[in-house]
């Protein structure tokens, strides 16, 4: 910090108030920098809230490819993020009905799954979401620690005072 900074910070912290003769002339009152303006965080009208922004993006991105074995694998990749993310919100059970629904209301009706489609099911979604990193607990019996049992340790001596002999 520099020496004038800590003159100045001197005469704030006073209120302007004391009179000291410094290596610097005391800043003015009406110098004196206020609050920032408050930074408009963006409101934008988001229809299903635990599938975000960015997914919708997606969605508008995949309306522009042309019909096709790539629009099919898009457009699945997309249903089965929609169930992974549903599943961050709710853990329950989601049907792959209701994803069907809510992606032909996220897309106005321009994407559909066909009728063979299967989307990954709940409980392998569930389980990549509690791998290493996530904070959902995965080992949770595991965690607990042993008892001590002399006879299974191998350093201790009391197989030795076991197996002695009794003078």
């Amino acid at each position: 910090m520099t020496t004038r900074k800590l003159w100045d910070h001197l005469h704030i912290i006073s209120d302007f108030k004391l009179d000291v003769d410094g290596p610097f002339p005391a800043p003015l009152p009406e110098d004196r920098i206020g609050k920032p303006q408050r930074i408009p965080y963006p409101q934008e009208a988001i229809k299903f809230r635990p599938y975000g922004k960015n997914i919708a993006k997606m969605i508008e991105k995949a309306t522009l490819f042309e019909d096709g074995p790539e629009k099919d694998a898009l457009v699945k990749n997309i249903a089965n993020h929609l169930k992974k993310s549903y599943l961050n919100w709710n853990r329950d059970s989601v049907n792959d009905e209701l994803i069907t629904d809510h992606l032909k209301e996220l897309s106005n009706g321009k994407l559909k799954l066909s009728e063979d489609t299967r989307l990954a099911h709940t409980n392998d979604l569930l389980a990549r979401n509690t791998g290493p990193g996530s904070s959902t607990p995965q080992n949770q019996g595991n965690n607990r620690r042993k008892k001590f049992n002399p006879k299974n340790d191998k350093s201790s001596n009391f197989r030795d005072m076991r197996n002695r002999k009794k003078n």
